[in-house]
């Protein structure tokens, strides 16, 4: 799965600079080779638990990493269900090069699919961007419990 590679024109939350094209540095490279001020990639670019046994935890984890030449700040990671768990956050500063990494947990219950959100709010250069990362995964086979006696 290829890295999802942003830079700070994704969604621009109160900021003046709204208004500056949506294709400047969207590879993350300002075209001569410099880095951006504000760009980093998430890896993978979606949290997918895929098929998960019903009562087991699975565990996926996302790595952020500070693409850009200024420091990167992480505001906040909101998951759109209490069914998912950050167990492990991120880091909430990274420097230019830094690398972070989040777990997330899931326990399903039943045989149902998990379609869900994890919401990143992240600022640096002077920029503030809110990123959704797709969050999926499906319940699959019958929970078994299983006890023995000895006589």
């Amino acid at each position: 799965m290829r890295p999802l590679q942003l830079a700070w024109p994704i969604l621009l939350i109160g900021c003046p600079a709204a208004d500056r094209p949506a294709d400047s540095g969207a590879e993350g490279d300002a075209g001569d080779g410099e880095s951006l001020p504000f760009s980093w990639t998430l890896s993978p670019s979606d949290l997918d638990f895929g098929a998960a046994a019903i009562g087991v935890e699975g565990s996926v984890e996302l790595t952020l990493e500070n693409a850009g030449s200024e420091e990167l700040l992480v505001l906040s990671a909101e998951l759109s269900t209490d069914a998912v768990a950050l167990t492990t956050p991120f880091e909430d500063k990274l420097s230019p090069g830094e690398r972070t990494t989040a777990v997330a947990t899931w326990t399903p219950l039943d045989t149902s699919s998990l379609f869900e959100t994890l919401t990143l709010r992240l600022s640096g250069a002077g920029e503030l961007v809110r990123a959704n990362v797709s969050v999926s995964g499906r319940g699959v086979g019958a929970m078994v419990t299983a006890s023995a006696t000895t006589e």
